[in-house]
């Protein structure tokens, strides 16, 4: 049993390398006193999330190359005969590597470059003999775009990188042959023979078609699909537009709070005659539109979309049922007179909500890409 947890393709087997971490938050958790058993569990929760070793590999066809990473491409350029590809791996991307074909390891470098905190660099040879090389990267701190990868826990990883192959070593396609622990970049340098169909400003997830040794497959279009990853589609811009929405909410709730002798609720009507007794109103018309949006700019977080609005619709709930003393004045008020318990709720459990998100997302969807699911 051992044995089959520490095999690469085993969901526990990255935790192996996060042990460390999971330890402190269980003994943070241990010690019984509140805030460090907050600590602990957000700690376990990040090692959980951030070492995750899910990978659904589809079938391929002969000579396509796939994703070694799951990471946005920041630049490309020519290098001699080679093609050079740097990426970025962020805090939501999984953070371990594959082969990109069939392939052997010819040998492991680890000389540093400028700006490298560290720098692993294998170099393999595809079954036609073309050689390319793949360099796991941690960058210096507040070098490059992970700024702070290499301070991360270094008291407790003096290598970061961890590579699980060896010279000699034969990969299949899709392979798992390392991962970085926090702070991560990576540099592709593959033949000039490859016919690579990446992009700038891109995010390929691990397997995803990026070329093929033989024809020119172009910019293919990037599908999200039930097997994905939940998080990869998730960019800090999709975090930033996503957190209009409950910013709002939240401002709007502390004027209502406010101005309660005087305010009225400029969304509480009905789309039609009485609809608003069934919950269709003008909150339910704003749900609709905002994941119009949110479906057209980012068509591929389907899932991850709905799922935020399904906890949103339930932390409301708790609001609107448990009143949390720190929501008051913003979730819900008290009257006029003082009297709490006479208070308004703004904050609460709608079942319409749900399916006007999802509905929205997907009609924003073939808005932008004719395409209602994934």
């Amino acid at each position: 049993m051992y044995i089959n947890m520490l095999e690469k393709t085993s969901i526990f087997h990255n935790y192996y390398y996060g042990k460390e971490l999971l330890l402190l938050g269980l003994m943070l958790i241990g010690i019984g006193l509140r805030p460090l058993m907050i600590i602990g569990s957000l700690i376990i929760s990040l090692v959980l999330f951030f070492f995750r070793n899910n990978l659904h590999l589809k079938k391929y066809k002969k000579g396509d190359i796939i994703s070694p990473s799951s990471s946005e491409v920041m630049s490309i350029k020519k290098d001699g005969r080679k093609t050079k590809i740097s990426t970025y791996l962020s805090p939501l991307d999984r953070h371990y590597m594959i082969a990109p074909v069939d392939c052997r390891v010819k040998r492991i470098d680890k000389k540093l470059q400028k700006g490298d905190e560290e720098r692993v660099t294998v170099y393999f040879e595809d079954e036609k003999g073309n050689e390319f090389s793949l360099s796991q990267i941690v960058k210096k701190l507040f070098v490059g775009p992970g700024l702070l990868g290499s301070y991360v826990l270094k008291w407790i990883y003096d290598n970061r990188i961890v590579c699980f192959c060896k010279e000699g070593d034969k990969l299949k396609r899709g392979e798992r042959w390392g991962l970085i622990r926090f702070g991560s970049a990576m540099e592709y340098k593959m033949p000039g023979s490859y016919k690579m169909g990446m992009k700038v400003g891109e995010k390929y997830s691990l397997g995803n078609i990026i070329g093929n040794m033989n024809k020119d497959i172009g910019i293919k279009e990037k599908i999200e699909t039930w097997d994905s990853d939940l998080f990869e589609n998730m960019t800090l811009k999709y975090l930033l537009v996503g957190s209009i929405a409950p910013i709002i909410v939240f401002m709007y709730g502390w004027y209502r709070c406010k101005n309660i002798k005087t305010h009225r609720d400029i969304l509480e009507f009905s789309l039609f005659k009485n609809s608003k007794e069934y919950g269709v109103d003008g909150w339910l018309l704003s749900h609709y539109t905002f994941f119009i949006m949110m479906g057209a700019i980012f068509p591929n977080t389907m899932r991850a979309s709905f799922l935020a609005g399904l906890l949103w619709e339930i932390f409301e709930w708790y609001c609107g049922v448990y009143k949390p003393e720190w929501l008051e004045g913003i979730g819900f008020c008290t009257s006029p007179s003082g009297a709490k318990k006479n208070g308004k709720v703004w904050w609460y459990w709608k079942w319409q909500d749900p399916i006007a998100n999802l509905l929205g997302f997907m009609t924003g969807k073939y808005l932008s890409t004719g395409r209602v699911l994934l």
